[in-house]
């Protein structure tokens, strides 16, 4: 390896609480914090609802909050989350001041 390598243009660290029951609602509570390669320090965090009216079955909303750089996007976003036996559909979304909203969309299968 030569002299040359650059570092990654950020460098984050989380951790999160082990779910935790409220009634009949699983929750856990996450954080991060990334370091850019600018030194600019960025705290998130959030957490997550998960309920399962039957075995197999869950649905979970989350919520988080980021600090934002740039002025272009909300600190909040929000997503959804099913899980029917071993296939999963998530949505995400966060609002953008210009150009539209991102909305984004997973699947897994395990």
């Amino acid at each position: 390896m030569g002299g040359n390598s650059e570092f990654p243009t950020q460098l984050t660290l989380g951790i999160s609480t082990e779910s935790f029951e409220v009634g009949e609602l699983d929750m856990f509570l996450t954080s991060q914090v990334a370091r850019r390669r600018d030194g600019e320090i960025i705290p998130a965090g959030g957490v997550e609802v998960s309920y399962w009216p039957v075995q197999g079955y869950t649905f979970r909303l989350r919520a988080g909050l980021q600090r934002v750089v740039e002025d272009k996007r909300s600190p909040f976003t929000f997503g959804l989350a099913f899980t029917g036996d071993a296939l999963t559909l998530e949505y995400a979304f966060q609002a953008f001041d210009v150009d539209g909203n991102a909305h984004r969309f997973g699947l897994s299968f395990r």
